[in-house]
């Protein structure tokens, strides 16, 4: 699959900024995946989970709280009050440059 750019940001920090290949999160009708390539749009989110896939393979998961994910042809962005990465992912790359 094609990578594209996805930022997860919240008013303390940035939690992710870097290539995936897919985004998963919950918007308030349901479970919402982002592809390369996906048709512009915002929608809101509700609580609950976020998962990433990057380019290889490696997934990371975390909890979300309300938000907006923001959908580009450039970029995608979730913009989120507060978020944690599992246990499992908290290894997963902060950014584009494996930097945490």
């Amino acid at each position: 699959m094609k990578p594209f750019v996805l930022k997860i940001l919240t008013p303390e920090r940035t939690a992710f900024d870097g290539a995936v290949e897919r985004l998963t999160v919950t918007d308030t009708k349901g479970l919402v995946s982002v592809l390369s390539g996906h048709a512009p749009m915002v929608s809101m989110l509700a609580p609950g989970p976020l998962q990433i896939v990057l380019p290889g393979g490696a997934m990371g998961r975390g909890m979300a709280a309300g938000g907006i994910l923001h959908v580009t042809r450039k970029e995608t962005a979730v913009l989120i009050d507060s978020f944690e990465w599992e246990e499992d992912s908290k290894d997963m790359p902060r950014s584009g440059n494996s930097e945490t």
